[in-house]
């Protein structure tokens, strides 16, 4: 058979439930029929491996990262690759936590929203390169976790861009949305989900806030401590926490009934009429 003719159906194998993977595909041009050249695929892997460790140290706050990669597939032609992470065992859970992060990155690019997704510049850098491909020969990346597939898809205008924040700036205020994803792992850290803006918003904070933080887990509250923005985003990237204010949950508030004859000096002992006059200062 003819090598150059080979052709793969990409195939996801079955793997045990506590194991995660994630699975690549790359398609070339019409031109190499379909094949993948190796410079693309080399710069591509490295690509795919420093997104992969820059989302670890954006969701640790580490200097390194600890998660390790082992191939357990690869074929040729239309090029595939299958990794395994493998975590340290004072991180249980966090090659999956960084391999679903990988993915919502993948689904931004491929959705033109890049430039608006909470990405550092590091990881912004990343997959900008591994879409680089996109820019020669290659006509489509595909990236497979769990049951779902994400595919890029290389535009007739040329290639799928990655922007870069210009300007990261930082002030001290708030930002309000729900706790979740806590995380005490070494670093300590949560996720604000806000009702809009952002899908998430990294919160790190120190151990002596661990009880409040605790306390706020699945409910609306806001975050105060210096807001990190990257440019020309409005939303937040990062807060680093000073204190939180976890608010009441709506069954816990009164209703009008409630407060119904709460405060009967309120007018100074003038009737109704009288009281609405005087603010709307009618004489």
């Amino acid at each position: 058979m003819d090598r150059r003719a080979y052709r793969s159906e990409f195939v996801v194998m079955p793997e045990p439930a506590d194991n995660v993977s994630i699975a690549f595909k790359l398609e070339g041009a019409a031109a190499d029929n379909g094949l993948v050249r190796f410079s693309d695929f080399a710069t591509f892997v490295a690509g795919a491996l420093s997104a992969l460790r820059s989302l670890e140290r954006e969701m640790t706050n580490a200097r390194t990262a600890t998660i390790e990669y082992r191939i357990t597939e690869l074929e040729v032609g239309s090029a595939s690759l299958t990794l395994e992470p493998i975590a340290a065992p004072d991180h249980p859970g966090l090659d999956q936590r960084v391999v679903e992060r990988f993915a919502e990155g993948m689904a931004a690019v491929r959705d033109g929203l890049a430039d608006l997704a909470p990405f550092g510049p590091a990881v912004r850098d990343a997959f900008g390169t591994m879409m680089s491909p996109l820019r020669r020969g290659v006509r489509s990346i595909a990236a497979v976790v769990g049951d779902t597939t994400i595919s890029v898809v290389r535009s007739p205008a040329g290639a799928v861009t990655v922007t870069t924040p210009s300007e990261e700036s930082a002030a001290v205020g708030s930002f309000s949305g729900s706790v979740d994803a806590l995380n005490v792992h070494g670093d300590h850290f949560f996720y604000l989900y806000p009702p809009a803006g952002p899908t998430r918003v990294k919160c790190v904070f120190a151990p002596a806030l661990l009880e409040s933080v605790r306390n706020a887990v699945k409910r609306y509250t806001t975050v105060h401590g210096l807001v990190e923005y990257a440019e020309p985003s409005s939303f937040p990237t990062r807060i680093i926490v000073d204190r939180i204010e976890a608010h009441p949950d709506e069954r816990d508030l009164p209703t009008f009934a409630d407060l119904w004859g709460s405060r009967p000096d309120l007018t100074g002992g003038l009737d109704e009429v009288d009281f609405v006059r005087r603010l709307r200062d009618v004489e």
